[in-house]
């Protein structure tokens, strides 16, 4: 794919021409001064790359977005799988003096939704007036009469509102949509600029552009100034439905760069009427919740009685003031397309002043007279359910078969109320890079205003834009695409507010409990992962060096048995299984869905957590933790396993898999705070890794336990031993000799120097016990940090060398073995103790 040679002036048609064509327009067209010298200014350079730069320049887009998971799920693919969304590299374009106009309309627009939900859940003056029917209200099943007579602070309901715009047949601009309960897309204009400006940064050297990277810091100071405690430092979080939301990449993505946790309603309680976060160290309360989910959703003793995903008792919080909710409860009313069409009349009767941003010409079924203009102009509108937002609630007859036009006409008939028809507008395209000649694409524009006792409409705006030549459809939940949006700087624009100075960084919160406890996994999953990789490749290694030993089962059964052990399963499977004779073995241990242990498990949990608790992982680990899927998924589907010729391909993967995984370890070391979530992820490594050595050196030293007469064959098990648990290096450093059965034992068990090492791993944990919970513990009974150090202690002090003498027969005294089993299971049980006092715990210990 290329850019055909033509000329900027050709794109833009002289007025004459403009004044001619009908049907769609041209953004370009519209534009005029610095905007237009922009689009010229962007034409040309497409025009000077060469067709394999363009392909680089889109290839690139793909592979960033899809490496930070910037996905949407989409509605009409039926998978529920979530889909790299589409990107285009020519942005939208705004003058100074367009943002202006534009800027003061959404403003305006906002305040009349504020004067609306204060009077609609107050006196409603505008119903006993006349103004809007008493029926559009009272049958929408988002009015909350819980709310009614609810005061929130500064009487600010939308704290965060959007407004959709389109341009009609002669340029104006026009709003097609307000968003006053639940907007979204912001994140998805912040990772077009970022994207933008990683894959064609010469980009902007064409026009100088608002900045929108200050977004998330304006909101999360936006949301703290609502809150109603007398504390210097407001607790805010962001309420999410969970990962399986549509929109839930927005939700962690913006509480990450908000700085705020992400929580969902289980993660928060009622006390006292107050709200609380359950975390590590016990409960904190919270100020201001920034909720994403749906008002029936948020509190099941008030809303809808079955819902899972509120917290009981928040809306006795939010009638005391104890709590602030943003957007506030009851604005789902705002979701109401019939009251679109009366926002001229709401504006004259709350501001006294007429609508500076006209709606889209809306029709309201319930009326009969209009229901017969929808009726009579039925192909000329499109019908919009009247109280569900989604992008299954809207049809356009023009497009529809004979007896789907049918139907939808009976039901506006049984039903008006619940439709309302909209004139359609023309297309209005912008330039995309999709084919050779730039071709028109229809966009739409969504601003974003934070509204208080001021508001102040955002530069981070979202152009989307339809995939198709003749489609109106930009929605990202049905396959549409993003563009970046410039916002041009003019010459007279005052300068920018000059930054905060701020003493002291804000107080965090203590890590929520679900949160440590996903990330505590994560660790556990990824290092199983490795350790089970690691064994595996290097058994295989020495079958290909060593081909004599395949045919000595003295010589590799407790090997076999050893990765056994580490991997879940009877000390007896692989023999008893016949996978290594059927060369299956490969498959089972690293690809085999059905293997709870296997690496594709372990890898596929450890994102699944990871994508539970995204707003605690910075991008660079998750772009590692998706490439680590990504290999594991193509070996899995490749084939190539089956196949007892291809170790040498298998052998490509481990060794992709087992760079990958000591990437995670870097990125995790060098870009995650060492906060509480750094040291349960530790916690989990450490403790997983502690257990794989106490298992794997179980099943070696109890074979040459059992001899009367140890063999050279099963002393040189310990070479192998050691190259499984990547210690050989460390052995030959320290003692410049063959494996010896003390030695290794002691190193591997007792070494506080051996990142491999019991006593090591434990003392780790011990560390980050200590960092997180400190030396004065809130329980003066039994602690996890307390059982930890106790069984440092019993590590460091045993005395293994007269536990590895030969017992005569195979029996006598206490063995390397009891020993062994008996640390393994109080690491386990030091594990549950964890996972009790901090992760899964209902504490009641109310932190202040």
């Amino acid at each position: 794919m290329g850019i055909v040679s033509m000329n900027a002036a050709d794109m833009i048609p002289s007025a004459p021409q403009r004044a001619r064509r009908a049907g769609p327009h041209h953004e370009v067209d519209l534009s005029s001064g610095p905007a237009r010298d922009t689009y010229s200014a962007l034409i040309r350079f497409l025009q000077k790359q060469e067709p394999a730069s363009v392909e680089r320049i889109q290839l690139q887009a793909r592979r960033l977005l899809e490496e930070l998971g910037v996905t949407f799920n989409l509605y009409r693919d039926g998978t529920g799988r979530d889909h790299i969304i589409s990107f285009d590299p020519f942005p939208r374009v705004i003058t100074p003096e367009d943002w202006q106009y534009l800027s003061k309309g959404v403003a305006q627009r906002i305040a009349i939704w504020n004067a609306f939900f204060r009077d609609i859940y107050d006196g409603q003056e505008i119903l006993k007036a006349g103004i809007i029917p008493f029926e559009i209200i009272y049958d929408d099943p988002h009015y909350q009469r819980a709310c009614m007579g609810v005061r929130v602070p500064t009487d600010t309901f939308v704290h965060v509102g959007a407004v959709d715009l389109a341009r009609n047949a002669q340029g104006q601009w026009m709003a097609v949509e307000d968003f006053v309960s639940n907007p979204t897309g912001a994140i998805y204009a912040l990772q077009s600029r970022h994207v933008l400006g990683q894959i064609c940064p010469e980009l902007f050297d064409l026009a100088n552009v608002q900045p929108i990277g200050g977004y998330p810091t304006e909101l999360v100071e936006h949301l703290r100034g609502f809150s109603s405690s007398a504390s210097s430092e407001p607790r805010v979080v962001l309420l999410s439905p969970g990962s399986y939301n549509v929109a839930y990449f927005e939700h962690s993505y913006l509480a990450r760069q908000m700085g705020i946790p992400l929580v969902r309603g289980n993660d928060l309680i009622v006390l006292n009427s107050r709200v609380y976060i359950k975390t590590i160290g016990g409960l904190e309360p919270i100020d201001v919740i920034y909720r994403r989910m749906d008002d029936r959703y948020m509190d099941p003793l008030a809303f809808q009685e079955d819902s899972q995903l509120g917290i009981p008792g928040l809306m006795t919080c939010v009638r005391k003031g104890t709590v602030t909710i943003a957007n506030a409860l009851g604005t789902g009313l705002g979701d109401n397309r019939a009251l679109m069409a009366y926002l001229p009349r709401m504006a004259k009767f709350y501001l006294g002043d007429r609508l500076l941003l006209p709606t889209v010409k809306r029709f309201v079924c319930h009326d009969p007279d209009q229901l017969d203009h929808v009726l009579e102009d039925f192909d000329n509108l499109t019908i919009l359910a009247t109280t569900e937002r989604s992008n299954r609630s809207q049809w356009i007859p023009s497009e529809m078969s004979e007896p789907e036009r049918k139907q939808l006409r009976e039901q506006l008939r049984e039903h008006p109320g619940k439709f309302v028809g909209e004139q359609k507008l023309p297309l209005s395209l912008l330039p995309t890079t999709q084919e050779a000649s730039l071709p028109g694409r229809h966009a739409g524009l969504r601003l974003f205003a934070l509204a208080g006792r001021t508001t102040h409409v955002s530069p981070c705006t979202l152009t989307r834009f339809a995939l198709g030549p003749d489609s109106a459809v930009i929605s990202s939940g049905l396959g549409g695409g993003i563009k970046d949006t410039w916002i041009l700087t003019g010459t007279d624009q005052s300068a920018p507010e000059a930054p905060a100075i701020v003493s002291s960084a804000q107080r965090r919160l203590r890590m929520g409990s679900r949160v440590a406890d996903n990330l505590f996994w994560i660790g556990r999953y990824a290092e199983r992962a490795e350790n089970t990789t690691r064994i595996l490749r290097v058994l295989q290694q020495i079958q290909l060096e060593d081909q004599s030993a395949r045919h000595d089962p003295l010589r590799w059964a407790p090997l076999w048995e050893a990765l056994a052990s580490a991997t879940g399963h009877p000390t007896h499977f692989f023999k008893r299984s016949g996978l290594i004779k059927n060369q299956n073995v490969s498959h089972y241990i690293l690809l085999d869905q059905n293997n709870p242990s296997s690496v594709y498990n372990c890898l596929e949990r450890s994102r699944f957590n990871a994508q539970a608790t995204r707003e605690s992982i910075p991008p660079e680990v998750w772009v590692v933790l998706s490439r680590l899927h990504g290999i594991i998924e193509r070996a899995a589907f490749s084939g190539k396993f089956s196949d007892q010729y291809e170790i040498h391909q298998i052998q490509e993967v481990q060794d992709k898999l087992l760079n990958q995984l000591d990437a995670l370890s870097g990125a995790v070391t060098k870009t995650m705070l060492h906060d509480d979530g750094w040291h349960f992820w530790q916690i989990g490594v450490q403790l997983e890794r502690a257990v794989t050595t106490l298992l794997v050196t179980r099943q070696v030293f109890i074979k040459r336990q059992g001899e009367t007469n140890p063999t050279q064959r099963l002393d040189a098990n310990l070479d192998t031993l050691l190259r499984m648990l990547s210690s050989l290096y460390a052995y030959r450093s320290l003692y410049q000799s063959r494996p010896a059965a003390l030695p290794v034992a002691m190193m591997l068990v007792q070494d506080p120097q051996l990142p491999r090492s019991v006593l090591y791993c434990l003392r780790e944990i011990e560390k980050s016990l200590r960092s997180s919970f400190g030396e004065s513990l809130r329980d003066p009974g039994q602690t996890p940090l307390k059982q930890c150090s106790r069984l440092c202690g019993e590590v460091a002090f045993v005395d293994l060398e007269p536990l590895l003498q030969p017992a005569p027969g195979g029996r006598g005294g206490q063995s390397i073995g009891r020993l062994i089993d008996d640390l393994t299971a109080k690491t386990y049980q030091l594990a549950t103790a964890i996972s009790d006092h901090y992760l899964h715990h209902q504490a009641f210990n109310i932190l202040r």
